[in-house]
């Protein structure tokens, strides 16, 4: 609601969760630490988060970073960093959640990666993940710097450029480049003449 700011702010938005909970649409929930007891949402939610939590650890889910279903940098901040690189949630930035934890963050044009300290494990989902929805993006992926710095600078045989190079990136001069298959387009449809 913050993120958002409709008219009346959160008081009036809550007039209307707490409706929909008193009619059994939606359920008070503590879903999001840190934030309050102001969380709502949809029945059975919360047994699917913990269940979810307790199982191993699952797909990557790639967003928009200004998609309303990511919650970095709006209701809650995105996790410290090492570096001085900062993600945003700018438009055309998207961002690799893996197990709800950010894991990689692209900028607009996905010329910049960042990355958080997360397992090895983590780090190949969220990379397979980029790696299949690349197909979806409207450019090419050629990733230029690392956590702020060149790519051509970092280690090729080790570390995060092999990981993406294990999983179809290569070293151009100047990025280290996923070439996208071209996207399914349907023909252009034929009229029979009579």
């Amino acid at each position: 609601v913050s993120a958002e700011s409709p008219p009346g702010g959160f008081a009036a938005t809550y007039q209307i969760l707490t409706g929909l909970e008193d009619a059994g649409n939606i359920q008070r929930t503590y879903a999001v630490e840190g934030l309050g007891g102001a969380q709502f949402a949809l029945p059975g939610v919360t047994d699917r988060l913990r269940k979810a939590s307790e199982g191993p650890p699952g797909a990557g889910l790639v967003l928009a970073a200004a998609d309303p279903a990511n919650p970095y940098g709006a209701s809650i901040p995105w996790p410290a960093r090492a570096d001085e690189g900062r993600p945003t949630r700018g438009a055309g930035a998207v961002v690799v959640l893996v197990d709800a934890q950010p894991v990689i963050w692209l900028d607009r044009g996905f010329a910049s990666l960042l990355t958080w300290p997360t397992p090895a494990e983590q780090v190949s989902i969220a990379i397979d993940s980029l790696v299949d929805a690349a197909s979806r993006f409207d450019t090419r992926i050629a990733v230029q710097r690392i956590n702020g710095r060149s790519v051509r600078e970092l280690p090729h045989d080790q570390g995060l450029v092999a990981a993406f190079q294990d999983r179809g990136f290569s070293m151009s001069p100047k990025a280290l480049t996923l070439r996208t298959p071209p996207r399914p387009h349907s023909p252009t449809p034929t009229h029979a003449r009579g």
